[in-house]
């Protein structure tokens, strides 16, 4: 263990705040209380993290533009390191990580950098102007969003998505009635999964801004025909900490596709139930990379010994977006367990999950991760 933790963990003992001793079975086998649990958690990641910064410092290099986006967005854990992620992000040539850049510069508030973001107010990439507004705006700079309502009432969903996340994430309640409209706005030539998915997530950045009249949209998807929309609304029924419902996430885990089921878990374990983490752990052992990558995620909310292992392996995955999403939730996880949330959010808050082709889990199983990140492929093309 680095001596940094070790400092941590005695601090922490000295002020009572960790038990020092722990119960034995009648075999005599050490039985650990939660607190136990967690404190050992914490260490196994605290050793991990040096090995999990390489990795997401490795992946913001990768050829592939979906794994230096997400590596972008594991930076957000990284005070020390998240400017350079940023500044490189702009200048990327596909749109997907120039998105998540200025993202993270609008979340996190990175004044610093912010004025290099007025050059991508021209951007051919839609989704890519207005995460230049949004990064521009909240760093305090002035700026004209209304492009921001054109673009949010367009006929294109995945620009209508982003720029929903944005105006949540801006924390302006005078955008719920404009997004209450484009709610209402039809998009004829979209799939209807992709109509029901812009619909929900409008529904989350409304919910963002505090007006929880749509919170039965929400609801009401988790029961939706479509697999990728209940898979999104069960992770805002664990964000929004929607405890009422909590009760409706035990059933799915049990059902198909297991990636409802790891969904299930995340938002239950951040409702403070994790009694889905065996089902997590148990999805770690398919094939499917992008389900890994969604379990990995899904571990770093519970403070739990085994979940802890298993995010140690998975540092040596062989996918690049396994153990980069391994590397992801083991930064953050420390974080929140110093108070820290990512990205300034409350519970969680997912990863920005440019939208650059029609959703779906699909052969290749995409889908979204619970809670603060989202493991979504990005297409290239500016």
């Amino acid at each position: 263990m680095g001596m940094h933790w070790r400092m941590i963990l005695v601090l922490l003992m000295s002020l009572g705040l960790l038990e020092a001793g722990c119960a034995s079975t009648s075999t005599g086998a050490p039985v650990l209380s939660p607190r136990q649990e967690s404190r050992e958690a914490l260490a196994m990641l605290g050793d991990l993290r040096a090995k999990a910064i390489e990795q997401i410092l490795a992946s913001s290099r990768s050829k592939d533009p979906f794994q230096r986006a997400n590596a972008i967005e594991a930076s957000q854990a990284l005070p020390q390191r998240v400017i350079p992620f940023v500044q490189l992000g702009m200048d990327d040539p596909n749109p997907a990580v120039r998105f998540v850049a200025l993202a993270t510069i609008g979340k996190l508030k990175l004044r610093e950098v912010a004025p290099g973001a007025r050059r991508l107010l021209n951007d051919p990439n839609p989704s890519v102007r207005a995460a230049a507004m949004f990064a521009l705006r909240n760093c305090g700079q002035k700026v004209d969003i209304s492009p921001m309502s054109a673009l949010l009432l367009g006929q294109d969903p995945h620009t209508r998505s982003n720029v929903a996340m944005l105006m949540g994430w801006m924390g302006d309640k005078s955008a719920v009635p404009l997004l209450k409209d484009a709610a209402r706005v039809p998009m004829p030539l979209a799939s209807e999964v992709e109509a029901a998915l812009v619909r929900l997530q409008i529904a989350e950045a409304i919910l963002r801004l505090g007006d929880n009249s749509v919170i039965d949209s929400a609801r009401a998807a988790l029961y939706s025909q479509f697999d990728e929309v209940r898979v999104l609304a069960v992770g805002i029924i664990g964000e929004i900490g929607d405890e009422r419902f909590a009760s409706a996430l035990v059933p799915m885990l049990n059902g198909p596709p297991v990636e409802i089921r790891v969904a299930a878990a995340a938002s239950l374990a951040e409702l403070g139930h994790p009694d889905g983490l065996k089902v997590v752990l148990g999805a770690l052992a398919t094939p499917i990379s992008a389900v890994r990558a969604q379990a990995a995620m899904a571990l770093s909310r519970f403070a739990d010994v085994q979940a802890s292992q298993a995010l140690g392996r998975l540092l040596d995955d062989p996918s690049e977006q396994v153990r980069l999403a391994a590397a992801a939730a083991i930064v953050k996880a420390l974080n929140r367990a110093r108070g820290q949330a990512v990205g300034g959010e409350g519970r969680g808050g997912r990863c920005p999950p440019y939208q650059a082709r029609t959703p779906g889990l699909g052969p290749q199983r995409q889908g979204r991760a619970s809670g603060e990140s989202t493991i979504l492929a990005a297409e290239g093309g500016g």
